[in-house]
């Protein structure tokens, strides 16, 4: 495993000519650089906890596993922000 590494994603098995994403890391650290939403539609978990620090604010969408209802929140720019392993 490398101490330094730097990628760019276009997304799912590069189905999209313009990036998606760019990643860097340092040790554990990892610096990702968002260049457009997601094409995805479906949520995804992570398969370990992890703190995130937005240098940008952000809307995501969250959905209620009980009711089903998805909202979206507000991600502040320049705070931490715990992310459980599983999509909330």
């Amino acid at each position: 495993m490398n101490f330094f590494g730097f990628e760019t994603i276009c997304g799912v098995d590069r189905e999209h000519a313009t990036p998606f994403l760019t990643r860097a890391k340092i040790g554990r650290l990892r610096l990702h650089i968002f260049h457009r939403g997601d094409a995805d539609p479906d949520p995804h978990d992570h398969p370990w906890d992890f703190w995130t620090f937005p240098l940008t604010a952000y809307v995501e969408e969250v959905v209620d596993r009980g009711s089903m209802n998805v909202f979206r929140q507000v991600v502040p720019a320049w705070r931490w922000s715990y992310r459980p392993a599983e999509h909330t």
